[in-house]
């Protein structure tokens, strides 16, 4: 295939793809984020890009021609995931059709709880090896930390095995040991580093995905960070993602890339904001739904979507930062909750923890409101829980001028009561673009 060149306007950026690729993936590729709710199948109809070559272009397909009127495909209008490039060519994006920050919600209610992180930090000095004692250094540390803070059946892990030596040798036997769950050193430092230990929970949304560091010392939250779930251009929704990676041969390894890239910038976001070292960082627990649980695992996630929908696995995961290389201490810890069943993944669970409604004797509903909503409702002797697609209603993917939390979108709407005049805000003021779910709830309400 030969090299073409787009040029993307209004901004004059040019990038750089092959003949024969899908316009929206050849601006995907390049970092141009155009709205594409359906995961490229043409039906949502959000991708429109103005194209004025037609001849180094494929025709108007017939998904086209159900989404876009004459009148539009008359004036050069095309859907972005529609569009075979076929040469050279200038596109033109529209304000509606690009993807601009959101508005994400961060802040929480604090909820107290009894602190046991399962890393904790432990000063050692254990004897050297000598001529009377040739035990090994691993030996030595495990015996002080087994007799010192009783501690049975301790073993010591490959990455702390290699900082031993340096670290007891240059603060002549004063070192800082990390113990993961009372059963592993996952870590050694010379001297005192007791207060740096940091674990961060992250929330993978279908949407957004929300970070969190937190001080395992204490407890407090120390930084926060969000930012748009990465894999959107690859569809709003859960099934656009399934059947991204499921269609594509190289698509769940893409999927699985891009939420990772964005987890590792939350991470690295936090700990500046924190002015925490990456080797610090020990714990990170994520959650998510079922189907990007299974994406951030590389696993296949058709089972799904197609019946009875059950998970490849629903237990709770411990694994090794290199495995999905993340960036935190080499040694350190990511876990994963369990899932439930279908939908109903692992945000769910830690949505009921964080509520305790599985402890309260009084009956309880709780409602986790995003693009997939779970709903729960129970007590103490039991919990009913299931999903469902709140996405297209909340961000406009079957909507005509729905969309995202983003600036130009009306989020509050309100009737006066004595003349029924309307009045509404637009998120960063100005001429409205479109209406957001917020906006929606009002005008029902």
């Amino acid at each position: 295939m030969s090299d073409v060149l787009v040029t993307v306007e209004p901004e004059g950026r040019k990038i750089r793809s092959k003949e024969g690729v899908i316009l929206l993936d050849a601006l995907a590729a390049s970092g141009v984020s155009v709205r594409s709710e359906c995961g490229g199948r043409g039906a949502c109809g959000k991708c429109k890009v103005f194209v004025t070559e037609k001849t180094r272009i494929n025709e108007v397909t017939d998904q086209e021609k159900l989404v876009l009127t004459r009148e539009e495909t008359a004036h050069n209008m095309r859907l972005a995931c529609q569009v075979r490039i076929e040469g050279n060519l200038t596109v033109m994006i529209p304000v509606k059709s690009r993807v601009r920050q959101r508005r994400i919600q961060v802040a929480g209610v604090d909820v107290a709880f009894e602190l046991s992180p399962a890393v904790q930090k432990l000063r050692a000095q254990p004897s050297l090896p000598s001529l009377l004692d040739t035990k090994t250094y691993s030996e030595l540390l495990l015996r002080f930390l087994e007799e010192t803070y009783d501690l049975q059946g301790l073993t010591i892990g490959y990455e702390a095995l290699k900082k031993l030596p340096t670290a007891l040798n240059a603060s002549q036997r004063d070192v800082t040991a990390t113990v993961w769950n009372s059963l592993e050193v996952i870590d050694v430092e010379a001297g005192d580093t007791t207060q740096q230990v940091y674990g961060l929970a992250v929330d993978i949304g279908t949407s957004k995905i929300v970070g969190q560091l937190v001080s395992l010392g204490d407890g407090q939250v120390v930084a926060t960070s969000s930012m748009e779930n990465p894999q959107i251009i690859h569809g709003e929704d859960v099934i656009s993602r399934i059947t991204f990676a499921s269609d594509n041969e190289a698509g769940l390894t893409q999927l699985q890339s891009i939420v990772l890239d964005g987890i590792n910038i939350l991470a690295s976001r936090v700990c500046e904001q924190a002015g925490v070292h990456a080797t610090h960082l020990y714990e990170m627990t994520l959650v998510g739904n079922s189907a990007m649980h299974h994406i951030l695992l590389h696993i296949p996630p058709l089972s799904l979507a197609l019946a009875p929908y059950v998970p490849t696995v629903k237990s709770s995961l411990n694994l090794r930062p290199k495995i999905l290389d993340l960036r935190m201490n080499n040694g350190g810890n990511i876990h994963l909750l369990p899932l439930v069943a279908g939908f109903v993944g692992a945000d769910n669970i830690a949505g009921i923890l964080s509520t305790r409604i599985h402890k309260s004797k009084e009956l309880s509903l709780l409602i986790d409101i995003g693009t997939n909503t779970e709903v729960n409702l129970g007590n103490s002797e039991g919990l009913l829980c299931c999903s469902c697609a709140s996405g297209p209603a909340f961000e406009g993917a079957h909507i005509r001028d729905g969309m995202k939390a983003v600036q130009g979108a009306i989020e509050r709407v309100s009737i006066d009561a004595n003349d029924h005049t309307v009045h509404f805000d637009v998120i960063g003021g100005g001429k409205p673009v479109g209406i957001c779910g917020s906006a929606m709830i009002d005008i029902l309400a």
